[in-house]
């Protein structure tokens, strides 16, 4: 399996992360962990941290997911709150 991202910043205009191999990813946002609305994607070369410029509603959460090269898609991240 592959490993979720990691999201080590979220904020109102940007969120960032690193990821375990390089790969596609995906970032989420809603109130809880569902990954209800898709907000972008991101390139992830598993050396460089990741990141998604987008506009995020604060009082939310982002997650985000994996997809590596050979298109095996990671479970969802952990949740981060937007401040």
């Amino acid at each position: 399996p592959v490993a979720a991202p990691v999201i080590t910043l979220a904020n109102r205009t940007r969120v960032e992360g690193t990821c375990s191999v390089p790969g596609r990813i995906e970032v989420f946002s809603d109130p809880g962990d569902q990954a209800e609305i898709y907000l972008g994607e991101a390139a992830c070369d598993a050396i460089s941290p990741w990141q998604l410029t987008t506009t995020l509603p604060g009082g939310r959460n982002v997650t985000a997911t994996l997809t590596d090269e050979s298109l095996r898609t990671s479970t969802l991240s952990a949740p981060v709150a937007v401040p």
